[in-house]
């Protein structure tokens, strides 16, 4: 998105990202890009009087890069969740053995029980 403000934001272009008839950077352009993904806000670099100086397309780029970050946290916290809940139907097809032993290996004594697999046992 960075790119994609400097586009928009050329030195014909008065949007109020960079000073008039300046080009903006891509440093400037990323850091505004970082701060529309982050919420963190707007310091706009340069005082113009009005926000985006009237330029229609800024409002809208940052629009459509706010709701393709939304979307990716939405996809990225369903997968993290699905992971989540599918351990419990997992967990419930365990068993464990009703004896455990201990036994002693070479001077070292382990706490041994059995493990398996509820379907296999079916």
């Amino acid at each position: 998105f960075a790119g994609l403000y400097m586009g928009i934001d050329g030195e014909k272009s008065n949007c109020g990202l960079a000073e008039q008839g300046t080009a903006l950077s891509f440093h400037t352009a990323f850091s505004f890009s970082l701060e529309t993904m982050t919420t963190i806000g707007y310091g706009i670099p340069y005082e113009t009087g009005t926000f985006f100086s009237g330029c229609w397309t800024v409002p809208i780029t940052v629009h459509v890069q706010a709701m393709i970050f939304i979307m990716m946290n939405a996809a990225f916290v369903g997968i993290i969740f699905a992971r989540i809940g599918r351990a419990n139907s997992r967990a419930t097809q365990i068993i464990f053995s009703d004896k455990a032993v201990v036994r002693c290996i070479h001077g070292h004594f382990y706490f041994m029980f059995q493990v398996g697999e509820a379907s296999y046992f079916k």
